[in-house]
């Protein structure tokens, strides 16, 4: 993952991001909630630091859960549990944590749409997905990584906010990502249809959103990708959404308003800003190369509609 201090700079963008994107009153007016009252000076950068793995991870995530829950306890009014959430985006550290504040705070901002909107349902289901400590991470099964996947799936089923929707369905399909390996039988294909359903309305989406916007076109195609620590491969882009690397290593790409976000197979993901520069798009290393600064430049553009 990045270095400290670029951690807080994505976590903060990423707060904007979401909730300039998602949180709508009932009345189609802007939200009051904000990410600027939680804004506070960084903390001290981390220390640069792979992804944790087994027990590791599970422990840094069990400190982001208890964390929560006990901030979670003394926020009583929404705009206090809005603000933790921006909190929760911005305090996160080592990159088990960030993950963990990420998706924690995504399901609070969806109760609280949804109990702007009066969905009760969604609501009560996010939560009982908090109450209930939802933290899928490296450690767990592929069964309960895919339970928890369905989760959110059928939360966003019920959420009426179509910005909020779409992040929910996208942190599932990320899920079904890191499952798919370890399932067969009904589950796999429930994984893998919903995964391209993902793919597909994203796409949709920002189709009609960038409908004229040229960084669509020139992402698609092959890309020559080079990290910091020396790692370098051929990337492929599929209007499909598909990307394929060297050695038929296939994943996902998700095309959002300020960045292109790659997630493989394994569940390791890259980020690469927009604007797109196809003489040298700079990316950061997620869980596949973490802590590298990536660029990649563009080589050839597809060789047909299917490429």
């Amino acid at each position: 993952m990045r270095n400290g201090s670029t951690i807080a700079e994505m976590l903060v963008v990423l707060c904007v991001v979401m909730l300039g994107l998602v949180m709508v009153s009932p009345a189609g007016g802007p939200s009051a909630t904000t990410c600027t009252a939680a804004a506070a000076e960084p903390s001290e950068p981390a220390a640069k630091q792979p992804r944790p793995a087994g027990d590791a991870l599970a422990a840094a995530d069990k400190s982001v859960r208890e964390l929560f829950a006990d901030r979670l306890e003394r926020a009583r009014l929404p705009a206090d549990r809005a603000k933790l959430a921006c909190e929760l985006l911005e305090i996160a550290q080592a990159p088990a944590d960030s993950i963990a504040a990420e998706r924690y705070a995504l399901l609070l901002l969806a109760r609280e749409t949804a109990v702007e909107g009066r969905d009760r349902a969604a609501a009560f289901a996010a939560s009982r997905l908090i109450a209930e400590g939802y933290m899928p991470a490296a450690a767990d099964t592929a069964d309960e990584q895919f339970d928890a996947a369905q989760e959110l799936w059928r939360l966003a089923e019920r959420i009426r906010d179509a910005g909020q929707q779409l992040k929910l369905q996208a942190a599932a399909a990320e899920l079904y990502y890191y499952a798919l390996p370890g399932l067969d039988g009904l589950k796999k294909v429930i994984a893998e249809k919903n995964v391209a359903d993902e793919v597909k309305e994203t796409r949709q989406t920002s189709k009609k959103r960038d409908a004229k916007d040229a960084d669509l076109k020139l992402l698609l195609g092959t890309w020559v990708v080079k990290s910091s620590g020396g790692y370098a491969g051929r990337w492929t882009f599929h209007p499909d959404g598909r990307v394929v690397a060297e050695r038929q290593t296939t994943g996902v790409w998700r095309y959002d308003a300020d960045f292109v976000k790659v997630i493989w197979q394994s569940g390791a993901w890259e980020t690469f800003a927009r604007p797109i520069n196809p003489n040298g798009t700079k990316g950061n290393g997620g869980t596949a190369r973490a802590g590298n600064t990536l660029n990649a430049v563009k080589i050839a553009d597809p060789e047909s509609p299917d490429a």
